[in-house]
């Protein structure tokens, strides 16, 4: 006998209004077998179920439904059937987890949020700390930026006594700090991630560059000379030279530039601060032997525009200096810089008529 939809629809919907629960569930189930493609009839099973009073049969048949609109792509009518679920059975977990990734897939982060705290909440209540540092994971993941969510993650690590997590963690909410140059509250985080895994390096030198950035040098210096493997890092070099600089530790600072620049041959930047430094104090001479001893190379690799702004920082100070004017002469002829050799001609000439060497 052919199946008829439509009166089989009315049979069952008779049976409810009958009240006869048990016998309008098994004619919707029957006109479900016939049309599978009639997933909303799940809805109206779950129901019956749940007004008969069978609410574990009533959930199986909301979740059944609810499944069934993610895969054809149906997020929002799934959310809806999840939020029943929720209210359904308060103490199942599973509900909030599914709301938050289908909120968040639908772009709707509050609400994915909201879903994934109180899925956090849960978790911790019933001592299920692994679940609990998975939520705050994913929270993190949905707000990156979220300081909030990162302090908390690093929180629970700790209190989970998973020290690296933690310490990670931590670290990451100092970068973020420093984007928003909140640098006093990031070295509170960095100095607890270094309290809870002291071996880091990255850790240790994210400590010093921002022992830089509040000019505490000293402390910076610390940091890196503490470290074998920080005074061996490129990095860590050039933090040390930093340091050195802030606290005018001259001396040292000349030892370690020239690794500095080494370590990275096309970075100038490292010199030109040491220059810097030196004639802030009438220090012209040794300014002038540190630009002498790198303008080799750096000519060679055709890198000698930073090398001359350096030397003309010691020509102004200095105009008779006469290393400095023929240096530059010397650079200019090697790499064409037709601009500039007419002027260092002229005050070459002046400095030497002034030295009472003319025959130069």
């Amino acid at each position: 006998m052919a199946f008829h939809k439509a009166r089989a629809l009315q049979q069952a919907d008779k049976s409810v209004a009958q009240g006869k629960t048990a016998n309008a569930i098994k004619q919707y189930q029957e006109i479900l077998d016939n049309d599978p493609s009639d997933v909303s009839l799940l809805n109206t099973i779950g129901d019956l179920y749940v007004r008969d009073r069978n609410i574990t049969e009533g959930l199986r048949q909301f979740h059944r439904l609810a499944e069934a609109y993610v895969r054809e792509g149906f997020n929002l009518k799934a959310i809806a059937i999840y939020r029943k679920i929720s209210k359904v059975d308060p103490n199942s977990i599973d509900p909030f987890l599914k709301l938050a990734e289908l909120y968040q897939l639908q772009g709707l982060s509050r609400e994915a949020r909201d879903q994934y705290l109180q899925a956090a909440e849960f978790f911790k209540k019933r001592k299920q700390l692994d679940r609990a540092l998975e939520v705050f994971r994913k929270l993190v993941q949905l707000d990156p930026e979220n300081i909030n969510f990162r302090s908390r993650l690093a929180a629970e690590c700790e209190q989970a006594g998973k020290w690296e997590l933690a310490a990670l963690a931590y670290s990451e909410s100092a970068e973020i700090l420093l984007r928003r140059d909140d640098r006093e509250a990031a070295e509170t985080a960095l100095n607890r991630a270094a309290a809870l895994d002291p071996g880091n390096s990255k850790i240790q030198t994210l400590r010093a560059r921002v022992g830089i950035m509040l000019g505490r040098y000293e402390q910076a210096e610390q940091i890196i000379n503490a470290s074998p493997e920080l005074q061996s890092d490129a990095a860590g070099r050039r933090i040390l030279l930093d340091a050195y600089l802030g606290s005018q530790k001259l001396p040292e600072a000349l030892t370690l530039v020239q690794q500095v620049l080494r370590d990275n041959p096309a970075d100038f930047a490292p010199i030109g601060s040491v220059c810097a430094v030196l004639l802030e104090k009438g220090h012209v001479d040794e300014a002038f032997s540190l630009l002498d001893s790198v303008a080799e190379p750096l000519i060679v690799h055709d890198n000698a525009g930073p090398l001359l702004e350096a030397l003309r920082r010691i020509w102004s100070a200095a105009p008779q200096h006469i290393p400095t004017l023929e240096l530059i002469h010397r650079i200019c002829e090697r790499t064409a810089n037709e601009g500039t050799l007419p002027e260092v001609l002229e005050a070459l000439g002046r400095a030497y008529d002034t030295a009472g060497d003319l025959e130069k």
